[in-house]
C-alpha cells in the first residue's frame, strides 16, 4: 500500500486536525538564484553534502550539495525545490532554520505537524508523470531536537515508494518527544549504486504547525450539505443545495484557493491529496467534511 493510500486510511478512522498556528513556512520562492551548494541562498536555509552514508550523525562538512530552484513537477522553473537523483555521489542536506517548539501546544489536546508537498518525475524537464526512485536511494524527511547534533527519520521514500502524478501532500504529528527549543528539520537525499534512472525529487510549501485534535462529532450542521464525489480527480459538487462560501484548507489548516459555481466546486486543479472543506449555502447551513483529490 502507497503511503497516500496509508495515510488517508488512517485519516479516515481518526479524528479532524485543524491547525492553530503556523511556526515556519517555507514555499521556497525566495530562492534568489538558481544555483547549488555553496552559491544556495534562501534566508534560514541551507544545504550541504556530507562524507558519510549516515544522517544519523547529521553532518560533518557544510559544503556542496544539489539541491536547486525549480517548479514543482516540473510547472515553470521556479517556486519549489528539487534534487535530481541520477548518480551515486549524494548524501545532500536540505536544512530548515531552527524551530523553538518547547511550549506544550496551547489547544488541547494538540501537537505539532509538519506537512510537505512532493514529487517524482524523471529530469527531463517537461514529464509530469511519476518515476521511482533508483534501488538503493532514498529521501527522508529527518528531525533533530539537539540543534543538528543528531537525527531521526520522520518519514522515508525509497525504490519502493509510489507518488500520485502531480504530487502529494504530506504530513507527520509530531509527539511530545520533539517538544524542544532546537528543534531542526531536514530533507536528506542518499544515492545508492544503481544509475538506471534519473528521477527529480521536488518539495514544495514545507510547514509545521500547532494543531489541535477536534472529534468529527464537534462538526456542526444545521441541514446536511452532501458534496460528491468525495473521492475525485475532476471537480466536486453538492446535492440541492446554492453555495455562499467554500473554504478547503490541507490537513494542517493552509488554506487554499479554489473557485465554485452554484452547486459546483472547482477542485480539479487541486495537487493529489486529502483536504478539509467548509461549506455555507444561501440559506445559512453549515457542513464541513474532508475529500480526497486524485
Amino acid at each position: 500500500m502507497n503511503k497516500f493510500l496509508l495515510s488517508s486510511l488512517i485519516f479516515l478512522i481518526c479524528s479532524t486536525v485543524y491547525s492553530q498556528a503556523v511556526i515556519l513556512a517555507e514555499d521556497f520562492s525566495g530562492i534568489v538564484n538558481n544555483q547549488t551548494g555553496n552559491g544556495f541562498s534562501l534566508a534560514g536555509w541551507n544545504q550541504t553534502r556530507d562524507t558519510d552514508v549516515l544522517f544519523t550523525d547529521g553532518w560533518a562538512v557544510d559544503d556542496g550539495g544539489a539541491w536547486l530552484r525549480d517548479g514543482f513537477n516540473n510547472n515553470g522553473t521556479t517556486g519549489a525545490i528539487r534534487i535530481n537523483m541520477t548518480n551515486s555521489v549524494k548524501r545532500d542536506f536540505l536544512i530548515s532554520p531552527t524551530v523553538d517548539l518547547s511550549a506544550t501546544p496551547s489547544t488541547g489536546p494538540g501537537t505539532y505537524t509538519v506537512s510537505w508537498d512532493m514529487a517524482f518525475t524523471n529530469n527531463s524537464n517537461t514529464s509530469t508523470t511519476f518515476q521511482p526512485l533508483n534501488a538503493g536511494d532514498e529521501i527522508h524527511l529527518i528531525v533533530s531536537t539537539d540543534g543538528a547534533a543528531t537525527f531521526t527519520s520522520l518519514m522515508a521514500f525509497d525504490s519502493t515508494s509510489v507518488i500520485i502524478n502531480g504530487g502529494e501532500t504530506f504530513s507527520v504529528d509530531l509527539d511530545s518527544s520533539f517538544f524542544s527549543n532546537n528543534v531542526v528539520f531536514a530533507f536528506w537525499a542518499f544515492e545508492g549504486t544503481v544509475t538506471t534512472l534519473a528521477t527529480n525529487v521536488f518539495v514544495d510549501n514545507f510547514e509545521v504547525a500547532e494543531t489541535a485534535t477536534l472529534s468529527t462529532d464537534d462538526l456542526s450542521s444545521i441541514k446536511e450539505i452532501s458534496i460528491y464525489p468525495t473521492i475525485t480527480s475532476d471537480n466536486l459538487h453538492t446535492e440541492n443545495s446554492e453555495l455562499q462560501t467554500v473554504d478547503v484548507f490541507t490537513l494542517t489548516g493552509r488554506k487554499v484557493s479554489v473557485q465554485f459555481e452554484g452547486s459546483t466546486i472547482y477542485t480539479n486543479s487541486l495537487r493529489a491529496g486529502m483536504y478539509l472543506i467548509q461549506l455555507t449555502d444561501v440559506e445559512g447551513n453549515s457542513q464541513s467534511s474532508k475529500f480526497i483529490k486524485k
